[in-house]
């Protein structure tokens, strides 16, 4: 069982690897500037390695040194615009078909480990405010789905942000009300010193 197990882990691996390289293949061919872009079909190699809920993979690919020979040294920030040599800056800004970034998926998927490292590295302080094709930010996607133990690492992120409203009209704290989260529509509040609370329609919570 521990063989079969350690087998699949190096296929995971291995293609991790490969699509780390294609990603950085494309960054240094083509180049990379202003807001985050999909430099693949689907997914880059640190969505797969969050998907695949390996914190080791993940820790590979943002501390990935060998990399930085390999990128152009005039890439730009995918925030601030400024040169910024480091692939793992580009990586972590970086969304899938959805827009949504490798935080967005370990939120979702409540991997708070894996959230951990991605706010510890995220140094410009920018992804919890990234928001996908729906409009839904990471803390909204803690909130749908019910990950209580990862609001407050997300919002002590970047407390003074307001978290407003996704397509659908719902800030994350209407969401928990609606939803009857009475933990996480305590904690919201308790640890987001601006966040908004609007729903649909005009309506509040």
């Amino acid at each position: 069982m521990k063989a079969s197990h350690t087998a699949k882990q190096q296929t995971v691996e291995e293609k991790i690897r490969f699509r780390l390289k294609q990603v950085i293949d494309a960054v240094s061919k083509k180049g990379f500037c202003g807001s985050p872009s999909l430099l693949l079909q689907g997914e880059t190699a640190l969505h797969t390695a969050v998907t695949a809920a390996s914190v080791a993979i993940v820790e590979f690919h943002i501390n990935c040194d060998g990399a930085l020979d390999v990128v152009d040294k005039q890439q730009k920030d995918y925030e601030t615009g400024e040169v910024d040599k480091y692939p793992k800056h580009l990586l972590l800004g970086m969304v899938n078909k959805e827009m949504d970034t490798a935080l967005h998926i370990a939120a979702r998927n409540g991997l708070s480990e894996i959230v951990k490292i991605l706010i510890h590295e995220d140094v410009h302080k920018k992804l919890v405010r990234m928001a996908n094709k729906e409009m839904d930010t990471t803390l909204h996607k803690v909130v749908q789905n019910h990950h209580a133990n990862l609001v407050k690492l997300l919002t002590a992120a970047d407390p003074m942000h307001e978290y407003g409203a996704n397509k659908s009209g719902k800030t994350p704290l209407y969401l928990a009300v609606e939803k009857g989260y009475c933990d996480v529509t305590r904690l919201i509040p308790a640890t987001c010193l601006c966040s908004a609370h609007g729903g649909p329609s005009g309506r509040h919570c």
